[in-house]
């Protein structure tokens, strides 16, 4: 009899879930692997299809692995779905065929395309606010629309690094709160379709103006019947926040001016 080392027997490994269940074709994506029996072992590996990934102990009860680049298959390119399941499991030494144990699910990742941006409404929000936008965009197909994996993994995030819920409107636009600050800020928004562990490399600008506010008008009396035709039957409104648009009025009462002049954001003239 020759001794040649320890066979260890341990309790067959259950994979429950794993987090995220999706992400970008480029790959990248932290995927934690939730279960039970794991043990240290540095020859472990995540498998999504075909290809491999290390994998790395976290306990008994969760490990870590990174999703590879997906190689773009012929059935991919030519999908409009945009999407792509692929099996998942894990291997190495201690692991050999675990997907053929008992409470191995039978688990798939899956992979897209990150949409491409393209517009958002509103383009201009007020400072200091929560305003509701429609973020527009391609690659938003039919299939992530009615797919529940998808549907309640969408969030938004703004320049600051906010995120709040997302839901979808249609097949290229998604609706949700952005809260800004400042004014004559620029906020970049970006979308994700995995609970915010990949967001959208490309993304679209909100613009951030100051409320619009009056502080003071001159002068604060004018004679009745008065009718604006010229400098001198007008009032200089000061505040923030004015806009050069044709939108831009004053009113007395009911009646609104028949003309204004933008001086500044922070002037106005209008006649009386």
């Amino acid at each position: 009899q020759v001794y040649v080392g320890t066979y260890v027997y341990t309790s067959n490994i259950v994979v429950s879930k794993i987090t995220p269940g999706a992400g970008p074709i480029g790959g990248g994506t932290r995927i934690i692997v939730h279960g039970g029996n794991f043990i240290n072992n540095e020859n472990i590996q995540c498998w999504f299809g075909n290809i491999s990934s290390f994998a790395y102990f976290i306990s008994s009860t969760a490990i870590e692995c990174t999703s590879p680049v997906l190689p773009l298959s012929t059935s991919f390119i030519s999908s409009s779905n945009n999407t792509e399941g692929v099996q998942f499991s894990i291997a190495g030494n201690g692991y050999s065929n675990v997907r053929y144990l008992p409470g191995h699910l039978n688990l798939r990742y899956t992979y897209y395309r990150h949409p491409v941006l393209s517009s958002v409404q509103p383009k201009i929000v007020k400072e200091f606010t929560t305003t509701i936008i429609r973020v527009h965009g391609n690659g938003l197909s039919r299939m992530m629309l009615s797919h529940t994996l998808f549907s309640s993994s969408l969030r938004c995030k703004s320049a600051y690094g906010n995120t709040t819920k997302a839901v979808w409107l249609g097949v290229t636009t998604v609706q949700c709160a952005v809260t800004v600050k400042h004014p004559e800020e620029s906020v970049d928004i970006s979308i994700s379709l995995n609970n915010g562990h990949d967001w959208t490399p490309h993304f679209t600008s909100i613009r951030v103006l100051s409320a619009l506010t009056i502080s003071n008008i001159e002068p604060k009396v004018g004679y009745l019947g008065s009718v604006g035709g010229g400098i001198g039957q007008s009032v200089l409104v000061q505040g923030s926040g004015f806009e050069n648009t044709t939108s831009l009025t004053c009113s007395f009462g009911q009646q609104r001016s028949t003309w204004n002049i933008y001086i500044s954001r922070t002037q106005l003239r209008c006649s009386v």
